[in-house]
């Protein structure tokens, strides 16, 4: 146990010191005004924003945003592009490989990185769910575990259960994790606790410091929101109103399109109460038939498929006063509709039609150029899974008591297309190109500045 505390007080120690918690500290001291009190502009676009929610009725709370991704999961077309989404950004490296490694020129280090990332995380084994978790709720939350040795492992936590603790200037707090859902706890009660002055309350909500929780977030609306949101955010305002479109379609032709007959029942001269007295009868045996029951047996009851919706017309006389015609359904105009707000679903999600099945007859160059903009979204999203990674591997180093700072180290991932690695190659080549037939005219050094952009130490 003394070990452990040993490692949490490096931690500690290192995180209270850290070089950007300074800087973060430096710049909010400039100006100490709470959010949303330094112009009417700001608070008449938050009002114009709520009138538009309101008109929408598309609710912007955390919890129901989080209801949404998860009823949104459930939808074929989303659930198969929240798949994409991680298996694009979780590709592992055809050389190396793994799915993420380490970078750094003291090989030391990037052995102690490495076996953090792949023998104490197990990250090629939670790597898919990380990304998908990240994709589809906007956030994911990892609880660090330490033990003598550094990091131990991690501890994923229910991303509803989760929330981080902030001062009104959006300084980071800690985080608490409650399962009830009420999250009473401010800012001054974790730090009370994380100082040791106050206890957890046993079957409370759980209090962590800062460095104890990674946060994944995808921050794509606001510089400034305590939250990430979800590659499907975009698409919650049309999926809604395509479910609905959907689901009156497919009542539609179930109860409406269905061809349908007009019995004419020949009454002879019976007079009018008879008449309908007894095409009612004939209506009444009509629908009785016999069928087998969930039991086996066979059941004398209403014919499920009754025709309760055909026309039984008395007639009287002529040769064919007793017959059956057949009266054909209206043809439902309603796909129209639903393929204009599927295509717009499939724009909002931002993935290619093709990967998803809807690509029709679609040029080579269009699928490339579908691919590379496909790919810059990819990369954001591993952008933010390395930054996790990045943190739990600090808090590693730190408790082995190496300052992170002081190193030059980088973890990798693979590019998620080949063609967008292939045009970054086609853009060096014609650089190199440009060089050899400028080197004439022009300095070494000149082209190396100027056309590669290297470095004055690295020229």
């Amino acid at each position: 146990m003394g070990f452990i505390d040993n490692s949490v007080k490096l931690v500690r120690g290192f995180f209270e010191k850290d070089k950007e918690a300074t800087m973060s500290k430096i710049k909010r001291a400039s100006s100490r005004l709470p959010r949303g009190a330094s112009g009417g502009a700001f608070a008449m676009g938050r009002d114009f924003e709520h009138s538009m929610n309101q008109s929408l009725e598309l609710p912007q709370g955390l919890m129901e945003r989080y209801a949404d991704y998860e009823r949104m999961d459930q939808y074929p077309e989303i659930s198969s592009a929240l798949d994409i989404y991680a298996d694009d950004a979780t590709i592992p490296d055809t050389q190396k490989k793994k799915t993420v490694w380490a970078i750094c020129k003291d090989s030391t280090i990037r052995v102690v990185i490495d076996e953090c990332l792949h023998t104490r995380l197990r990250v090629e084994e939670d790597i898919f769910g990380i990304s998908r978790v990240l994709c589809k709720m906007g956030n994911n939350f990892a609880e660090i575990l330490i033990d003598k040795d550094g990091v131990a492992g991690l501890n994923y936590l229910p991303v509803p259960t989760v929330q981080r603790v902030q001062h009104p200037d959006g300084s980071l707090v800690g985080y608490v994790q409650d399962s009830k859902g009420e999250f009473s706890v401010n800012a001054e009660m974790v730090k009370e606790v994380a100082s040791g002055k106050a206890k957890m309350v046993p079957g409370g909500p759980v209090i962590f410091e800062p460095w104890e929780v990674v946060h994944w977030r995808l921050q794509s609306k606001g510089l400034n929101a305590k939250y990430g949101y979800s590659v499907t955010d975009a698409a919650r305002w049309v999926w809604r109103r395509l479910v609905m479109l959907e689901d009156s379609a497919l009542i539609y032709k179930l109860t409406r399109s269905a061809a349908r007959f007009a019995f004419y029942i020949d009454v002879a001269d019976m007079p009018q109460e008879e008449a309908i007295g007894f095409v009612n009868q004939v209506k009444a045996q009509h629908r009785r038939k016999k069928f087998i029951n969930s039991s086996g047996k066979i059941d004398l009851s209403l014919n499920p498929m009754s025709p309760q919706e055909d026309f039984w017309i008395p007639s009287r006389g002529g040769r064919d006063a007793t017959r059956i015609e057949t009266i054909a359904g209206p043809d439902a105009q309603m796909m129209d509709d639903v393929e204009y707000f599927r295509d717009k679903l499939l724009s909002s999600l931002k993935v290619p039609r093709s990967h998803l099945g809807f690509g029709g007859e679609t040029s080579r160059a269009s699928l490339s150029s579908e691919d590379v903009r496909f790919a810059r979204t990819v990369m954001r999203i591993q952008r933010e899974i390395r930054n996790g990674l990045k943190q739990v591997v600090r808090v590693h180093l730190a408790a082995l008591g190496i300052d992170p700072d002081s190193i030059d180290w980088d973890i990798g991932m693979t590019t998620p297309s080949a063609i967008f690695e292939l045009a970054q190659i086609e853009i060096l080549t014609a650089k190199t190109d440009l060089a050899d037939r400028m080197r004439e005219f022009v300095t070494k050094d000149w082209l190396l500045k100027n056309i590669f952009g290297f470095t004055q130490d690295e020229s």
